[in-house]
């Protein structure tokens, strides 16, 4: 393959390196040795152990350590470097110069494995998983990730003035309920957030709420019921319509216009429904980075986390280790597209036994790293689900247990079982 190295950048480069070390973080953060060819690779290592060492670095010093580790090079060498290093060449072109060629050099090489992978007649979605991964890997040195103080600044400010010009108080997307949307300030993007309940609390109602009132295109992978079956519910808490007279198909006919009005305010959702309940998470991550891609894709709901097939790898592993790899996944994907990921998530029986069935975070099950990832932990409680009298039949208790950098907090909601939805406590 030919223009696999820019060795004339690379000298450069490595000129500049020589010319000011502190420039060696700002190339690290981008390259590696593996991006250089030799003689260029071994003099970026030298550098790299001369800086870490604590070395000055001068041309006779670094003359000297290299002659220590490697074969010898000529006087010749290195005073052609310091000749390179005396111009005052633009050090962002070159890099982007190295960091491209060694791009379209991993990507020959990832291209040459994968084929001879399916030449021996590997797993195709083996293949296809390491494919997205070393993609993944390519992908997460960019030039654009060195951000100065002076343009951080001004992208924070922009993002305060935007706001609020148009009143929106809210650093995130909303949920559907007040309370909530005040203790998180919004679904967030680049978090991960886990919704969990124990079977029957609404969790799955929660999940379809958020991505009807954050008004952004959102990618919905449900793996529990289908698309009808979630329409359904749709249209009841859109509606509102009761859920039993739509179950029962014995509508009424002043129904059908409340419900003919319901599905024309939910076609104008951006929503796309993925109905695949044989996907694995490296299929979820690939379905929301093409959906994004195509303006489809700025918040991504996950019902539920137990039901997702594993990774390819990682069939043969344990429980906690695939339930690890998931959320690390997850979290790595809402933190690349810049999105909020919401995952929900059921919750071990050890709640149950508990006198007032609140959830706490070591009952979410294969916890660990669930508890590390997430951004923010929501637990979703209906008493009534356990024991249902006059009393309690509409109340719920929403918390937000792990709030990453804001406030953590409990609160009363309303569940309307025949509207399949939660409302805002009366006051």
């Amino acid at each position: 393959m030919e223009n696999i190295y820019n060795q004339e950048s690379e000298s450069v480069l490595i000129a500049s390196l020589f010319l000011d070390h502190r420039n060696l973080s700002r190339v690290n953060k981008i390259l590696t040795e593996d991006s250089f060819s030799s003689p260029y690779r071994q003099v970026f290592s030298v550098l790299n152990s001369m800086d870490h060492s604590g070395v000055t670095i001068d041309l006779m010093q670094l003359k000297s350590e290299y002659n220590k580790k490697y074969d010898h090079k000529p006087d010749s060498f290195f005073m052609e470097l310091a000749d390179k290093s005396s111009s005052k060449s633009n050090v962002t072109y070159h890099l982007e110069q190295v960091s491209s060629a060694s791009k379209k050099r991993q990507l020959y090489l990832m291209s040459q494995h994968i084929g001879k992978a399916l030449e021996q007649g590997r797993d195709l979605e083996d293949c296809m998983a390491y494919a997205r991964e070393e993609l993944s890997k390519i992908n997460t040195h960019n030039i654009d990730d060195i951000i100065p103080m002076e343009i951080a600044v001004k992208r924070g400010y922009k993002q305060i003035e935007e706001r609020s010009e148009t009143g929106n108080r809210l650093s995130g997307y909303k949920t559907g309920l007040d309370k909530l949307d005040y203790t998180l300030n919004g679904l967030k993007r680049g978090r991960l957030y886990i919704v969990a309940g124990r079977p029957g609390m609404g969790k799955s109602i929660l999940g379809s709420m958020f991505a009807e009132a954050s008004g952004v295109p959102t990618a919905v992978f449900n793996f529990e019921m289908g698309v009808e079956e979630q329409i359904e519910r749709s249209i009841a808490g859109t509606g509102p319509v009761d859920f039993g007279e739509i179950q029962s198909g014995h509508i009424k006919d002043q129904t059908w216009g409340i419900i003919t009005e319901s599905c024309d305010n939910l076609i104008k959702l951006p929503i796309t429904f993925i109905d695949n309940v044989d996907l694995n998470i490296d299929q979820i991550v690939s379905y929301t980075e093409t959906l994004h891609l195509e303006g489809k894709g700025g918040l991504a709901v996950i019902d539920y986390l137990q039901q997702v097939e594993v990774a390819p790898a990682e069939k043969k592993s344990s429980r906690e280790r695939q339930i690890s790899d998931m959320s690390r996944k997850l979290k790595k994907l809402a933190k690349r597209l810049n999105i909020p990921v919401v995952a929900l998530c059921q919750l071990n029986r050890e709640v149950d036994a508990r006198a007032d069935h609140m959830p706490i975070m070591s009952d979410l099950r294969e916890s660990g790293s669930l508890e590390q990832d997430a951004d923010a932990i929501i637990f979703v409680k209906r008493d009534a689900a356990y024991n249902e009298t006059d009393s309690n039949i509409e109340d719920a208790d929403i918390c937000v247990a792990k709030n990453r950098n804001g406030k953590k907090g409990k609160f009363k909601a309303r569940f309307l079982g025949q509207y399949q939805k939660f409302y805002n406590a009366e006051a």
